[in-house]
């Protein structure tokens, strides 16, 4: 009888453990789901990277550092400019190399990278351009 309980006991923990691992995967899943829009504008250059969530998001390209800076675009949904100018980060002012260009999220003023720890890291504009609307 004792023996019994215990291969019961065994064959609960190992379909429990079966059901955890699948809900976990499922949310693994369900976690990376892209945002990005389906149709991608025309007119949007090819190397602008979509950075953004469920709420809404627009499209980014930084050219690799020249001058201290990097030129930096960022597009509305649509493809139209959202805002343009030259960029460093604002904690030590300097440009950002190519490798660490990894978008975050823009903000009307500020473009954000990923930062170590999954922290964000602001750029601000030295000079900038912006469209008002949308």
């Amino acid at each position: 009888m004792l023996r019994l309980n215990s291969v019961l006991i065994q064959q609960i923990i190992r379909k429990l453990t079966e059901a955890l691992v699948l809900v976990l995967l499922a949310l693994s899943v369900a976690c990376k789901e892209n945002y990005e829009p389906k149709e991608r504008p025309a007119n949007l250059p090819a190397e602008a990277v979509w950075a953004g969530g469920p709420d809404g998001g627009c499209y980014i390209l930084c050219k690799p550092p020249e001058n201290g800076s990097n030129a930096c675009t960022v597009y509305f949904v649509n493809g139209q400019v959202w805002m343009k100018g030259n960029y460093v980060l604002k904690d030590n002012g300097k440009a950002v190399p190519a490798s660490e260009l990894k978008y975050v999220e823009a903000d009307g003023q500020r473009i954000y990278l990923l930062g170590t720890n999954h922290t964000d890291r602001p750029m601000i504009a030295i000079n900038q351009e912006m469209t008002p609307s949308r």
